[in-house]
């Protein structure tokens, strides 16, 4: 994005880059091992001592309980000191923990203004936000606030789209840090092998019932029940996504007990699948969205397209976002997800 006669230093560019992780270092005698701590375990620390919990730190965080738990046991197993007492009711300091605590809290601030010395010069130098999804229009609308939001800064964003069946692998191979991905739930179970195979976290973040979306010139468009029931489908054709009719996911009609379609559009294109809807009476598959989830895109497709609830579906989608194990997100990333949480939360 270009910034004509403006600071070229504040423009948002097109660059990857490495983040600064400050590690501090406590040298021992020659027969002891050096011991190396980060300032995100002091961080980790500071979180747990506050909220007394470790799997409420690790959702403040955006990181899984387990990797909290390990970076914090490492921890103590370098200092040779227990910093918590675990217990079935929550964590608290130990008095070696207190005192710990007391010490490195204004450490951390110190940290934390050495590390603005070096603002001017970051903000030089692109910073890079990535993520994948199936097209919500929903993860468009949170990247143009994030580049608001973020205005001082020169940030690169990559937004990719990519089939459902896709974006676990975009994730895992580090092309996108984030990627949101629906799931119906009746692959639940081989996914989350895939995931874990992939070394990869999925944090749910709605579940909602199955919708079929029409265009304005279906008949069942104007009618007056929200329901819409599989006898009613039969006659319509369907348009939808190659992953949908290929791979994986090309049973969904049987999952769905629906009977296939005997004539169908397969795109690989969202803004293809919108102009068939507009142009005849084809449906395609959705998912029951809450008001706040449809922003100014989808606003505007309203007075096109209807989505009718699927009537006695037992199946449901799943909404959630993807992140690697060894992930620690950053600023751009939290910010990314506590706006994907409103939506849905």
């Amino acid at each position: 994005m270009e910034n004509p006669g403006g600071d070229p230093h504040n423009e948002i560019k097109f660059i990857v880059v490495s983040s600064i992780q400050p590690v501090i270092k406590f040298y021992k005698m020659p027969n002891e091992r050096n011991n190396t701590m980060t300032i995100d375990q002091l961080r980790y620390v500071v979180e747990i001592a506050k909220v007394a919990s470790i799997n409420m730190a690790a959702n403040n965080l955006f990181i899984s309980r387990p990797v909290l738990s390990a970076a914090v046991s490492k921890l103590e197993n370098e200092l040779g000191q227990e910093i918590f007492v675990r217990s079935p009711k929550g964590v608290h300091l130990t008095p070696f923990g207190k005192l710990f605590l007391d010490h490195i809290k204004p450490l951390i601030l110190q940290l934390e203004q050495l590390q603005s010395f070096s603002v001017q010069k970051r903000e030089q130098i692109a910073r890079t936000f990535s993520v994948v999804s199936s097209g919500f229009p929903l993860v468009s609308s949170i990247l143009c606030n994030m580049t608001q939001h973020f205005s001082d800064l020169n940030i690169t964003v990559q937004h990719f789209e990519q089939y459902e069946v896709e974006i676990p692998t975009y994730v895992a191979d580090h092309i996108a840090s984030i990627g949101v991905i629906r799931i119906w739930d009746c692959y639940s179970e081989p996914l989350r092998r895939q995931f874990e195979i992939q070394r990869l976290r999925f944090y749910p973040l709605a579940e909602l019932e199955v919708g079929i979306t029409i265009g304005q010139g279906h008949p069942l468009y104007k009618q007056q029940s929200d329901y819409i029931t599989r006898k009613q489908l039969e006659s319509y054709p369907f348009v939808g996504y190659v992953s949908l009719d290929t791979g994986p996911y090309a049973n969904i009609f049987q999952q769905l007990q629906i009977n296939p379609p005997k004539k169908k559009f397969v795109t690989t294109s969202r803004a293809a699948l919108y102009e068939v809807m507009a142009q005849t009476n084809a449906f395609t598959l959705n998912s029951i969205y809450p008001e706040r989830a449809l922003d100014t895109y989808m606003d505007a497709k309203k007075q096109t397209l209807r989505t009718l609830r699927l009537e006695n579906c037992q199946i449901k989608s799943i909404i959630g976002w993807l992140m690697r194990q060894d992930h620690i997100p950053n600023e751009l990333d939290q910010f990314f997800l506590k706006e994907l949480q409103k939506y849905f939360v």
